[in-house]
């Protein structure tokens, strides 16, 4: 099948003597095609349009610390981002593998600037990038029961480059995830795993959670569950989100650590209400009041 589909963002701004207004149009194309049971193709193509925000459009200078100030950038320019993305999918009964790759061609990229003014003075303001492409893969494959295992894992391949006034900046992610499990009658025991991935946006780098976790589920019926989970079970400081500045007058390194998600247990018990059958019941019966042939016809 083929689908599309169109729109408008508008925004208008007045803050003093600064009169701004946009109007972009939002696009979306799909297509989709199933040549049999086992395989599904599909492809997609998205116009979206990112309006600064007001914070970023006002001019007026804000002290942040004694060596930095913030101030918006009345010139900023309409980020225009067009993504391609294709993906297939192969389905049997005992596996499932998916390949998706997007590519983003960003136009005036809306990214975070430092200069430095003089006198011990930076200046942080949000620019327009002239370049900005990311390229996206990921492979998905899940697979079960055999003999009440099961496992589902994924692999991804990112690419990101931005450039901007003389600078030039790209990085590549190699990332993936695992969940493992087994299931006998009403008990499911499962290991998840992640292993995260890097992004770039304009000259700062981050990273994603590491994050692992250990989870026992018992399901005596379809109303309650009970479940078990160990979260971070071999982390000592907890979660890590570390960060890089590659700015060419700020650079800077931070690490940023929630020890308390470490060795965390949480305990759940879940009871789940269905009427749906009363209902269903109840309609029925509406329904054959004065025909008792009305649903076989």
């Amino acid at each position: 099948y083929l689908s599309a589909s169109t729109g408008a963002k508008m925004f208008w701004i007045r803050n003093d003597q600064n009169h701004r207004h946009f109007i972009r149009n939002i696009s979306t194309l799909r297509a989709n095609w199933n040549p049999n049971q086992q395989w599904s193709f599909g492809a997609i193509f998205q116009y979206t349009p990112s309006i600064p925000s007001l914070s970023s459009l006002t001019d007026y200078p804000q002290q942040l610390t004694p060596y930095l100030l913030s101030n918006g950038n009345p010139d900023l320019k309409v980020s225009e981002n067009f993504m391609y993305r294709v993906s297939s999918t192969f389905q049997s009964p005992k596996a499932t593998v998916s390949l998706y790759v997007t590519y983003n061609d960003l136009h005036n990229a809306m990214i975070s600037d430092v200069t430095y003014m003089g006198d011990h003075k930076f200046l942080q303001r949000t620019v327009n990038a002239a370049t900005g492409r990311q390229l996206f893969t990921n492979l998905q494959v899940k697979v079960g029961s055999f003999a009440g295992f099961g496992a589902n894992g994924s692999l991804g391949f990112d690419y990101n480059y931005f450039s901007f006034a003389g600078w030039s900046h790209h990085l590549t992610s190699l990332y993936g995830t695992l969940s493992v499990w087994w299931n006998k009658g009403p008990f499911t025991l499962q290991y998840y795993r992640v292993f995260p991935s890097k992004s770039l946006w304009g000259y700062r780098e981050s990273k994603a959670e590491n994050l692992d976790m250990l989870a026992a589920q018992y399901q005596p019926n379809q109303h309650w569950a009970f479940g078990l989970e160990w979260m971070c079970p071999f982390s000592s400081k907890g979660l890590k989100y570390p960060s890089i500045s590659y700015s060419p007058v700020n650079p800077s390194t931070r690490e940023r650590y929630i020890k308390n998600q470490a060795n965390m247990l949480s305990v759940s018990v879940v009871y789940t209400a269905d009427f749906g059958s009363i209902f269903r019941s109840a309609s029925r019966s509406l329904n054959n009041s004065d025909n008792a042939s009305s649903l076989m016809q």
